[in-house]
């Protein structure tokens, strides 16, 4: 053993009031002469993870939140729930939470109102300012499945 120390973990509040747990941690020399880390501190399972200042239950409800409410209005709900934190604390669980499992595409819709590449407005052939008669305007016309498969992975 190569000291201990007293390790500080924000947890969950109970009654509108913080918590926080005080961990008296060992840490460890390590005895190979060829490894990286010279010192290990032990870890609780469940409740520590290296470097992390809240228990994870704390951090799973900050998530919730944050997807929720975000930042200003997350960091004011957990402030009245008794679980102090940051606006960018929130905003940083979310940009690190996972993204959820896409599932694969069922029904394409089609806006037939979208705009070709270039145009500003759309017009009927044969109408004042419109394509010329003999001309498709935008988003008419070549809706099979094919075709509309063929522009969705395009680009």
């Amino acid at each position: 053993m190569h000291g201990r120390y007293v390790r500080r973990l924000a947890d969950a509040a109970i009654g509108g009031r913080a918590v926080v747990v005080e961990l008296l941690v060992r840490r460890f020399r390590c005895l190979n002469g060829a490894c990286t880390a010279v010192t290990s501190a032990e870890q609780v399972e469940g409740l520590t993870a290296p470097h992390a200042r809240k228990t994870p239950l704390l951090r799973s409800i900050l998530l919730s939140i944050a997807c929720t409410l975000a930042g200003r209005p997350g960091a004011r709900l957990a402030a009245m729930l008794g679980m102090r934190a940051a606006k960018d604390t929130l905003l940083q669980l979310l940009r690190a939470a996972p993204d959820p499992p896409q599932a694969p595409v069922r029904v394409l819709g089609v806006d037939d109102f979208a705009l070709r590449k270039g145009e500003h407005v759309r017009h009927r052939p044969g109408r004042p300012g419109g394509p010329p008669a003999g001309r498709r305007a935008a988003g008419e016309g070549g809706r099979t499945a094919g075709r509309l498969a063929g522009r969705a992975f395009r680009g």
